[in-house]
Order: structure tokens, then sequence, then C-alpha cells
């Protein structure tokens, strides 16, 4: 989606909406229950839109400013440092705004505790997650880092 009006925001939202409903981007079966996630950081600035689409529930994973830059420094983000200064702005004005459930889970809680943190999520999301389910969730966080909170600065793959 490109900048523009509320409008065209919101009907771009309800084109995206349909393709779902339609099956266009992959099966889906609204009648189960289970929700849908967008891992998009940019989506931040446009979530009043999006929670009058979607029943919306938010889980923000909270990171240190140096740590997002060294992650966009070794991935070659194309935004600059400033990117994440205006998604937390987004996030935190919507949080305190608006009336969106929304569960903060801090980065250095998930990496040190990722069994609780996916048990957090998961309740939070309506997710029915079983032993199995919640331990393979958790041991891919454990296997997509390679250190965190190790040496003069914390270093995280993430």
């Amino acid at each position: 989606m490109s900048p523009r009006s509320g409008m065209d925001i919101k009907s771009e939202l309800q084109n995206f909406r349909q393709r779902i409903m339609n099956q266009e981007l992959g099966p889906y079966d609204i009648s189960a229950g289970v929700p849908i996630f967008l891992k998009e950081p940019f989506s931040a600035v446009i979530i009043p839109q999006i929670s009058e689409i979607f029943d919306t529930r938010l889980i923000y994973v909270l990171r240190p400013f140096a740590e997002i830059e060294a992650t966009r420094v070794r991935r070659a983000w194309g935004f600059t440092f400033s990117g994440a200064r205006v998604i937390y702005s987004h996030m935190f004005f919507d949080l305190v705004n608006y009336r969106i459930p929304t569960l903060i889970v801090r980065f250095p809680d998930l990496i040190a505790s990722p069994v609780e943190q996916v048990m957090k999520i998961a309740e939070f999301s309506g997710l029915k997650a079983n032993p199995t389910t919640i331990l393979a969730a958790s041991n891919f966080i454990a296997t997509h880092r390679l250190t965190y909170g190790q040496g003069n600065g914390r270093t995280a793959v993430a």
C-alpha cells in the first residue's frame, strides 16, 4: 500500500480481506476461528484502519533501538534508523488512543523464556496450542538467534 488517504487505505484493506475470504492467498476457513497474523512493521502506521476492517489484536515485540539498527544494517533493510522511531511512535500513539487489545512482549524476555512467552502469545491470540506446538514454536525462536546479551553489546538474529 502506498501512502494515500485513509479512505483509500480502508478500501485496500477491504479488498485484502475479500481476497482472504475468496481463498486467493491460500486456504483459510473463517469459521475455524484461527487468527491471521500480519508481521509487517510498517503496518503500524495504519493500525486504526486495520482494526476497522479486521477483528484486531496487537502483539508488540519490543526491542531497543540499537538492536533494531544492528538488524537493519545486517539485513540491509531499506528504511533508516528513524524508521523504527516512526513505527514505535505510531504503535504507542495507538496503544494510548485506541482500545485495541494489545500484548507487549519484550524481545529479551522472548529470548530468555520462549516457552512462557509463546504460551502468553497463544493464549492472547486465542490459539489452542498443545504442548508439542508450544515446544516447536519455542525451539524455532531458540534456533533462529545466535546470541543475545553476550559481550559488550547485545546481538541477536531476528
